[in-house]
C-alpha cells in the first residue's frame, strides 16, 4: 500500500532533477503571463472568469502589504474564501510580509474568531462590513434611554 513516505522515498531514488524543470519553467514564465482564472459573482451583471496576471497579482498584493503595513509578529484574520480575489490577495500579502494568518471558521462565527484571535488587519469586502454594521445596530436599538440616545449620538458621531 503506497502512502506519503512511500512517495518520498521514491522521490529520493529518481535520477530525475525536477529542480532543473521547475527553473526551466520558471525562466519562460513573464509578468504578464496567464496566472490565475477567477470567477466573479455575477453582481453588476453576469458571471464571468477573470484573468489574473502574474503582473496584477503581485501589484495588489504590494500595495496590499504597504496598506496594511503587517510585521512578522502581527496576526491576520482572513474571513474571504481564497477563491475570493480578496481572500487570495488577502493570503499573498500576508505571506509576502510574514505575518501569520487565520482563516475565520465560517461567516458565523467571524466575531468570535476576532476576539480569540485580536488580529492586527483583516480582509473584507463591503457586504460583510454591512453585516457588521447591521448586527451592532441592531444591538443599539435594544438599548433604552440614555443608553439608546448615547449610542446613536456615537453612531453619528463615528
Amino acid at each position: 500500500m503506497n502512502n506519503w513516505l512511500t512517495i518520498v522515498e521514491t522521490g529520493k531514488l529518481s535520477t530525475l532533477k525536477p529542480s532543473d524543470t521547475v527553473e526551466t519553467i520558471k525562466g519562460t514564465i513573464t509578468p504578464d503571463d496567464f496566472a490565475s482564472l477567477i470567477y466573479t459573482s455575477g453582481t453588476t451583471g453576469k458571471a464571468k472568469g477573470v484573468i489574473l496576471t502574474h503582473r496584477n497579482m503581485v501589484s495588489n498584493f504590494l500595495s496590499a502589504a504597504s496598506v496594511f503595513n503587517l510585521k512578522p509578529e502581527d496576526k491576520f484574520l482572513s474571513i474571504l474564501p481564497l477563491c475570493h480575489v480578496g481572500g487570495r490577495l488577502g493570503n499573498y500579502q500576508t505571506q509576502y510580509s510574514g505575518a501569520s494568518i487565520y482563516y475565520a471558521e465560517n461567516m458565523g462565527s467571524i466575531a468570535v474568531n476576532m476576539a480569540e484571535i485580536k488580529p492586527d488587519g483583516f480582509d473584507a469586502v463591503p457586504r460583510v462590513l454591512e453585516k457588521f454594521y447591521d448586527v451592532i445596530i441592531s444591538k443599539g436599538n435594544k438599548l433604552e434611554g440614555i443608553k439608546k440616545k448615547l449610542f446613536f449620538w456615537a453612531v453619528d458621531l463615528g
